[in-house]
C-alpha cells in the first residue's frame, strides 16, 4: 500500500498500521483471493451451463410432450438434481461480491470498532454453519455413492452428484468465509 492504513484501537483512538505488516497481509490475502476468484468464476460458469442445459432440456420435453405426445422419461427427476449446482455454485461468488441480502440499518449506526466486531462474529457464525453443511453434504454424497442411492421415479438416477454439488458449493463458501474472517480479524486487532 502506498499509504498507511488507519484502523481503530481498543481505546477508540485511531492509529496507523505499520506499512510492512499491512502490505504482507494484503499480498497474501490478495493472492488467495485471486485463486479463490478463479474457482468461484469456474463454478459460476458451470452453474450457467447447467441452467442452459435445463432450459434446453425442458423446452425439448415440452415440445415432445405436447407436439408428439412422447415426453422425455425422468425429465422432472433430472432437472431436480441439476438445480442443486445451479443454486449453490454461485453462493461463494455472491459472498465475495457482498451481493447477499442484508439489513444494515442498525449496523451503519454503530461505531467502526463495533461494526468490525459484529462483522467478525457474523463471519464466524456463517463459517460454522457452512463448514457443518460441507461436512454433512460430503458425508451424505460418499454414502449415496457407496450404496448406489437412486431417485425413485420413472428414471432411477443416482443422487450422489447432487449431494456432492452441495459439498462443493458450501465448501467453496467456507473457504471464502475463512479468507474474509482472516481479513476481518486482522482489521479488528490492528
Amino acid at each position: 500500500m502506498a499509504q498507511d492504513q488507519v484502523q481503530p484501537q481498543d481505546s477508540g483512538a485511531v492509529q496507523a498500521l505499520p506499512r510492512q505488516e499491512s502490505s504482507r497481509f494484503d499480498r497474501v490475502a490478495g493472492a488467495a483471493s485471486g485463486l479463490m476468484g478463479i474457482a468461484e468464476r469456474g463454478l459460476c460458469y458451470a452453474a450457467a451451463a447447467f441452467l442452459m442445459f435445463i432450459m434446453v432440456f425442458t423446452s425439448l420435453d415440452i415440445v415432445l410432450r405436447y407436439v408428439f405426445n412422447k415426453p422425455l422419461e425422468g425429465s422432472y427427476e433430472l432437472v431436480s438434481l441439476i438445480m442443486v449446482p445451479v443454486a449453490l455454485f454461485g453462493i461463494s461468488e455472491a459472498q465475495a461480491q457482498n451481493a447477499h441480502i442484508r439489513v444494515a440499518a442498525l449496523q451503519e449506526r454503530l461505531p467502526l470498532r463495533a461494526r468490525l466486531l459484529l462483522e467478525t462474529l457474523t463471519l464466524l457464525i456463517m463459517l460454522g454453519v457452512s463448514a457443518l453443511l460441507t461436512w454433512q453434504a460430503a458425508t451424505y454424497a460418499i454414502e449415496a455413492w457407496r450404496i448406489g442411492d437412486l431417485v425413485m421415479g420413472i428414471s432411477r438416477l443416482p443422487t450422489w452428484h447432487a449431494r456432492a454439488a452441495v459439498a462443493v458449493g458450501t465448501g467453496c463458501l467456507s473457504l471464502r468465509l475463512v479468507m474474509q474472517l482472516a481479513r476481518s480479524v486482522f482489521r479488528l486487532v490492528a
